[in-house]
Order: C-alpha cells, then structure tokens, then sequence
C-alpha cells in the first residue's frame, strides 16, 4: 500500500483550474485491481441462478462476488432497501447482481459479460397508470422488516408522502371563493449529471480499510461500511479527496460496499468508476410527476390554495435523505404568499424504473416551477401586473424589495422588445438545512490551521471558512489554511447538502475562531496591532500554539435566502425555438463571505436550471433508460447561456447586527428560472407551457392547437 497523508491543505482553488487536484479516479495504487459490474437487462424478474464459472476461469479476474454470495445487503439514506447486490429479484433495469475485480478494466468488462444469469421474469410497474390499477405486484413486500421504516408505513406501493395544511378546511374555502383557476404541470426526469462520475479506492489494510470516494458524506460512507459489513466504524478510514461535482447524486454508497467485498476477497485494492452509460442509467434521477393546483379567488385576492402531487419514486427509496421519501414540495410554491387556507399533499410510488433521489433542490426546482406559474396565470386571469399582483399577497420584506428590484429591471427591459419577445419573473427562497459540524482551530506564530472534516466539492466554501475565520480573528485571509481531513474521528460532519456547509459547518469556524480568542486572552480588536498579531500575543503568553474546537448544531433551517429572476426569451412561431436574450437575478442572502464563490454559485445554478428547464429529459422506454449517453440526453453548454447579471443586494435592515451566517444559495439560484421561462413565453407568444422540459416542440405544439 502507498503510503499517504491522509489530508489534504488548502489556500486557495488553484489545483483545481490547474488540473493538479486530485480526485477518487487519480488516486495511485499500483496494486490496485479494476471492478465491474453485471447489471440486470430485466425491469421485474426472480434471480434463478447466476453462474460466475466462465468469468472465473478469464485470466486476470482475482475475485467476483454476487447477491446470492453476500446476500440481502441493504443501504440507505433514510430507509435502507437499496440492496448493494441484488440476491433474490431485480427491481429494475440496471440494478446491479455480481461484481469483477480483474487486473485492468477491459478485462474485468469482458468477464461480466461472461456471467450467465437465469431469471423468472415478473410483471413489472412501469407507469404511475400501472401502479394505480386494482390488481398490482406490490414490489416490496417485506418493507416494514427494512431498517429505517416507519411504523406507520401505508402499505402497497406508496414509498412515502407529505402534507402541509393551513387554515380552514379546503373544500370549505374554495366555495367561498367566486372565482377558481386549476392547472395541472408535468415533469420528466432529469439527472445530476456531475463532470466526475462515481468513483471510489478501496485499499485494505489488515483488518482495516482507506477508502477514496468521490463521496459527500465521509461520515456516512463510513457508517454504511459497518453497518454492512458488521465491522467497527474504526476499522474505516475515509480519506479527504476532492469530488467533480455533486448536485445532489453523491449521497449514497453506490460502490463502495461492493468494492470492500472485492478487497476483501481478492486481498488487493479495488478501483471502481462508472461510465456515462452506468451514471445515467443505474444512478437516482430527479422524479418524474405531476402537480395539480387549485386556488381560489375571493374579492381580487388568492383565499386557497390545494396542491396534489403524485410522483414515480423509481424502485427503491434508499436515496432520501428524510423519512417522508419525498423530495420537498409541500409548503414551498406558495409559501412565500399570504394564503389564508392551504392543504397541500405529496405522495411517491414505487414503480420497475430507475430509483429517484435528489438533485440540486430537489423538490422546490418544479415546486417553483408550478407555484411561480399559476401566479402568472391567476393574475392574467384578474387583468393585474404580475409583480404588482405578488407584491400584494407577499408576506416577507426581503420579497418585497425583491420584487421592487424586479419590477425596475422589467420596466428598463420593456422599451426594447422586439416581435414575439417576452419577459417572464418569478420568486422564491431556500433555506439552509440542519446538521451538526464541529471543528479544530490552532493558532500558531505561523498562522492558523482549520481543521475541517466536510469535503471539498468545488463550491468555494473553503474560501468561505479562510474568510470567515480572518474577519473573527482580525487577520489576514493569507494566515489561515484549510486541513480538510475527510472522516475524522475526532470531529462530526453530516456532509454536504442542502445548502447547509457555510451555515453551519462555517458557524462552526467562527466558533472555533472565538475560541481561540479566549485562549489566546485577546485584546479588544481596536488594540490589536496590524499584521498577524496572534503571533505577538503567543510570545506574550509564552506559549507556541493554542487550540479550540467549535461547534454549530442546528435542528432547524436557517433564515433562508430570497431570489428574484428576470428573463427575456424570443420565441419562433413557425419552429417553438426558444432563443433566452437575457436574464438578471436578484438575491438578498446577507453578506456573502466569499463573494466570487457567491456569484459563482448563483451563475452556475441559474446554468444547471436552465439546462434543466429547456433540455434535460433522462427518457425511459418500458423501463429501459434510452438517453444513455451524453450524445442523447441533452445539456446546456456556453452557446445556450445568455448574458446574466447577478444583483447581490446589501444587507437588508432587518438584519442588520445580526451574526447569522444564511445559507441557501448553492441552490437558490436555479429555483426561479423554469417558472420564469414560461412565464415569459406566455407573455412573448400567448401560449402557456405546463410541462417541463420546456422544449421547441412543446411551444410548436400550443402554437398550433392555438391557431385552430
């Protein structure tokens, strides 16, 4: 085994534009073995038998292992029903059933394809249709047995639901109501699609294992591995590494399990890196679904509001994170409005097609999309301006002058609109989610070293920390660095995700930083000398270094960030080719600690939206997933994206003297942008677009049915 420091130090994103980072897949280890995996070509069958003979006796294959080896083990975020190699049924096409280790990658792909598997096929689930009807499979039959159920599980086929209800019965308040718009939106799949595909090491070491995962989750990828293999936590070490990109799709242990079983049995390190065709089609997409919304109108004003939303949950629900199994939908399109009564309903269902978790903002990207929309379509419905009908029934400052800002950039853009052009907004807001962080801090002659166990996944946030702790500590951002340690067990992490990391694992920073204030017997920060004075003061103090640790747990969500987005599109009527002209977004998030990082984020949020609104559709054809290369499922490139400008407002007066550090924005800046685009197609061309992706042929479509 190489030998390594199992950290890594950070000052700045060099290696990454630089190409120096190092990542799971450049991970050296000579020794190392390649794994590949047999993937199930049925959408619903029983596992007659497998026979590994013929690829056992291949030259360069060191190990194989199957379901019906290792048996029904099972992995999850929330519930764990994810089995790391099916053993007795495949749930989908994709799924994985036994797994190589060979000497190179070639020849661990030639030998899966030498593994002869017999199946008893089953009557699949393939449609939220097939699911509904009276006599249907029920495709986990044992779930209440599944680590993580909930006692009160519905049976059947329902992985999950939630609600939300506000105010007087539903029923009741709409036949208050004299008037009452209803429309239904629809959406495909999409995928995360991150540059670096899953990829992990795993390097026995005795009766101990490192692991290098393209994970973001070190401490939950450590868990897994125990909770697996019924080895002590201890006996796993998960390296730092940095990760290519996330979105959402790096959550769960995908690889890692199975490559211990190789290692394990082979005695040697085990490599595993998915291709495009394995990303696409065995990964979690975003769910497919529809949403019906209902709000009543009484005396010009929204009086209620009812949404109802059925999703295709995929074939297992391993992949979220909260018990309710579905993304978050409930309480989030209207939320930013005053409603006197809501009843709000979400359920997931599991079907035989790819399993479904979460993408950047998992359910508030088409949660906006439809509530952001039926604002446009209810105000059109009263003959009132779009932003003057929202700044009446917003219930928050910060929308408020959202919308003012808004509503300055509309009016310059009106004066120039060309033929069939249109200008669509839309608002919304994401809070940053909870989690428990702790951190070391050390404070030296040299400067201060952060030790951090939340992992690098190119969102700037380690910027953020060095920011974060030269402001508490009054010195230069040049005296701190980063130690990024991966799954330390002298700390706690709960990973990445949800926008939570600068909320809290930088609250943690802070923390740290004051505590070495007190150690250090700081004096007040108008007696500090310039320059590194901690290194003055340790002198003082007779003493080389000081040490804090600090801490922020949070049960709850933050204060959230709110957004605006303006759009301008011109549409073709004789083709339905949306051409996007321009667009701003506006954001009142508190003081960004890092701002390059900051607009970093927002620009490249409002790129993943768009792609998202306009080209991403991950296909799936009687169960098979046909968009399986990066040449079929379509994505946004430099050509696509029009001139954006990114308004970060000043901190607004209801926060002034806060120190609440918000967070949000890894995903805020995609919220608004489906609901906007079509939005503004309405405006541009009269015809309104439920369904998402918005493609050319969708707008080509409502043009035609409109002129009849």
């Amino acid at each position: 085994m190489v030998q390594r420091d199992l950290k890594v130090e950070w000052r700045d994103d060099r290696r990454r534009v630089t190409g120096d980072a190092e990542y799971s897949a450049d991970v050296a280890e000579p020794d190392a073995l390649h794994a590949a995996f047999l993937l199930s070509s049925e959408r619903h069958a029983r596992i007659v038998s497998i026979d590994t003979s013929r690829a056992e006796a291949m030259e360069g294959v060191k190990a194989i292992v199957t379901g019906l080896e290792i048996g029904p083990r099972r992995f999850g975020r929330s519930l764990r029903d994810y089995p790391v190699l099916a053993a007795d049924r495949v749930l989908y096409v994709g799924q994985r059933i036994a797994a190589v280790a060979a000497i190179d990658e070639p020849t661990a792909r030639a030998a899966v394809d030498l593994i002869e598997t017999e199946y008893e096929p089953l009557t699949p689930i393939l449609s939220l249709d097939d699911a509904m009807a009276d006599e249907v499979t029920v495709l986990h039959p044992d779930v209440m047995s599944y680590d993580g159920i909930d006692e009160d599980h519905l049976s059947g086929n329902v992985m999950g639901g939630a609600t939300f209800l506000l105010g007087d019965d539903i029923d009741e308040a709409l036949a208050e109501c004299e008037d009452e718009v209803e429309t239904t939106f629809t959406f495909e799949r999409n995928h995360a699609a991150p540059l670096e595909t899953h990829a992990c090491l795993v390097v026995p070491n005795g009766d101990e294992a490192i692991v290098y995962t393209a994970h973001k989750q070190p401490y939950e990828v450590r868990r897994s591995l125990a909770y697996l293999t019924g080895e002590p936590e201890d006996r796993f070490t998960v390296a730092p590494i940095h990760i290519g990109g996330d979105f959402g799709s790096k959550g769960v242990p995908f690889l890692e399990p199975a490559c211990w079983f190789l290692a394990r049995k082979a005695g040697r390190p085990v490599r595993a890196s998915m291709s495009y065709y394995e990303e696409l089609t065995t990964t979690a997409s975003r769910h497919p679904g529809s949403a019906r919304l209902r709000t009543g109108i009484k005396s010009g004003r929204m009086h209620a509001f009812e949404l109802e939303v059925v999703l295709e949950g995929g074939a297992y629900a391993g992949f979220k994170p909260f018990g309710t199994r579905v993304p978050s939908f409930a309480d989030v399109g209207m939320a930013l409005y005053d409603v006197p009564s809501r009843d709000e309903r979400v359920v997931a269902i599991y079907t035989n097609t790819l399993p479904t978790g979460n993408v950047r903002s998992p359910g508030e990207f088409k949660a906006f999309f439809a509530g952001e929309s039926q604002i446009d379509l209810v105000a059109r419905r009263l003959r009132v301006d779009p932003i003057e009908f929202r700044l009446a029934h917003v219930k928050h400052p910060q929308s408020t002058r959202i919308l003012r800002g808004l509503q300055d950039v509309v009016t310059g853009w009106r004066g120039e609109l060309g033929d069939d052009t249109g200008i669509g907004i839309s608002i919304f807001e994401r809070s940053a989610g909870r989690g428990r962080t702790t951190v070391l801090a050390e404070a030296t002659a040299e400067g201060v070293r952060l030790t951090i166990p939340v992992p690098d996944q190119g969102s700037g946030m380690y910027g953020a920390f060095q920011n974060l702790a030269a402001s508490t500590l009054g010195v230069s951002a040049k005296n701190v660095t980063i130690d990024a340690v991966g799954a330390d067990p002298r700390l706690v992490d709960m990973g990445v995700g949800a926008s939570r990391v600068t909320s809290i694992a930088g609250g943690a920073c802070v923390d740290a930083c004051q505590g070495l204030l007190s150690a250090l017997d700081a004096p007040a920060e108008d007696a500090r000398p310039d320059g590194y004075w901690i290194a003055d003061q340790l002198r003082e103090l007779g003493t080389e270094s000081v040490v804090a640790e600090g801490e922020v747990s949070r049960q709850g969500r933050s204060s959230p960030t709110f957004g605006g987005l303006a759009v301008q599109v011109r549409v073709d009527r004789g083709t339905g080719k949306i051409t996007m002209e321009r667009a701003e977004i506006l954001v009142d998030g508190g003081k960004p600690w890092n701002e390059i990082g900051f607009r970093g984020q927002l620009e490249g949020g409002f790129v993943f939206g768009l792609s998202q609104t306009l080209y991403e559709s991950l296909k799936i054809e009687e169960g098979q997933v046909v968009t399986a290369s990066l040449g079929d499922y379509k994505l946004a490139c430099a050509a696509d994206i029009p001139p954006l400008a990114v308004t970060i407002l000043p901190t607004h007066e209801l926060d002034q003297g806060s120190d609440e550090i918000r967070g949000g924005v890894g995903e805020v800046g995609n919220l608004g942008v489906p609901a906007a685009v079509a939005n503004a197609i309405e405006d541009a061309v009269g015809v309104r677009v439920t369904s998402l992706p918005i493609t050319a042929e969708a707008v080509w479509r409502l043009l035609q049915a409109a002129q009849v």
